[in-house]
């Protein structure tokens, strides 16, 4: 599980990590968030696989919300 915050960016990459992606992610203190493959097939494709992470980071978000309050 990754820990979410409000500051942090989603780069969303769908045909493989290049250099310069890796290089833009580290220059942000980005995360890395793979979804598993099998037998070297996507199983989700890019738009399912970013949506799952935003729902996941928005839920973070909301839940740091009502603990602060």
């Amino acid at each position: 599980m990754i820990d979410c915050n409000e500051s942090d960016a989603v780069l969303l990459v769908s045909s493989g990590l290049t250099a310069n992606a890796q290089q833009f992610a580290a220059s942000l203190n980005g995360k890395l968030i793979s979804f598993p493959a099998i037998d070297s097939k996507d199983v989700m494709n890019a738009a399912v696989s970013g949506s799952v992470a935003l729902f996941e980071i928005a839920r973070q978000l909301r839940l740091k919300a009502t603990e602060e309050c």
